[in-house]
């Protein structure tokens, strides 16, 4: 069957699709709830007591929050800096592990914080990283009004008999404004102040007010050291990559060491 490929797949140069058949219309993320990720975390070298050099970790559940602002509210709480093993959308209902720095954190049993709940589960004798986890369970309602249980099962077969490897989503690709390829060919291309210029000041399609009027303000004034005096970091979206002086025109590789993923 061909398929006619959607703009936006175009613009993110996805033109050719895993399985065949038709398309069906369905809306994801009509609520947080919608889209749930757990963290798969093997908790082997976890501690129920405190030793000596050891660090508490806990279970973070967030519901409409991105990870660095949780994390730096569970890093106030604990009075330590914190490590998490991967970024999760605000726009989700997740779970994922995060461990103070240091050793002379505080370690209470639950952290209550703005958007999120973290429980201790133990202390791991090193702070948490990447390779510490095993991959991440999503569960993802699709809404429609028609039956596409058929659909999906086929779907779900023909992945699991060819065991193919997954396609980039438009996530990866910046959703709202498909500009994270952009930057990306700009790196490659040693342009540093274009990549963090596309950052800043490419509009996203459904972003926040105050994160839009921040974007056109770096377009007007291209100084990032103003607007981020003017506007406060928005959730979920770009963390404003020059919210450091150190995206300026005297530096601008400089400007991604403050640049977290996923901007």
């Amino acid at each position: 069957m061909t398929l006619d490929v959607p703009a936006i797949d175009v613009a993110a140069g996805m033109t050719v699709y895993s399985t065949p058949g038709g398309r069906h219309n369905g809306k994801l993320r009509t609520a947080n709830e919608d889209f749930q990720v757990n963290e798969i975390f093997d908790l082997g070298e976890v501690e129920q007591e405190r030793k000596p050099g050891y660090v508490p970790l806990y279970s973070l559940r967030k519901l409409g929050v991105d990870t660095p602002h949780a994390a730096k509210e569970l890093g106030d709480a604990l009075k330590s800096n914190v490590n998490f093993a991967g970024l999760k959308d605000s726009s989700a209902a997740t779970t994922q592990y995060a461990s103070a720095r240091s050793t002379r954190a505080e370690d209470p049993l639950t952290v209550k914080g703005n958007g999120f709940d973290a429980e201790r589960v133990g202390y791991l004798p090193r702070p948490i990283t990447r390779g510490m986890i095993a991959g991440n369970g999503f569960r993802i309602v699709v809404r429609t009004d028609s039956d596409i249980t058929e659909a999906v099962d086929s779907v779900f077969k023909l992945c699991s008999e060819r065991k193919l490897p997954n396609f980039f989503g438009y996530q990866r690709f910046g959703l709202k404004s498909m500009v994270n390829h952009k930057a990306g060919k700009a790196l490659l291309l040693r342009d540093f102040k274009g990549a963090i210029e596309l950052l800043l000041c490419e509009p996203r399609r459904g972003e926040r007010t105050e994160a839009a009027e921040a974007r056109a303000m770096f377009r007007v004034t291209a100084k990032a050291r103003n607007s981020c005096r003017r506007s406060r970091t928005p959730r979920g979206g770009s963390r404003l990559t020059s919210r450091r002086s150190r995206a300026t025109s005297s530096e601008p590789s400089g400007g991604f060491r403050f640049c977290p993923e996923g901007c």
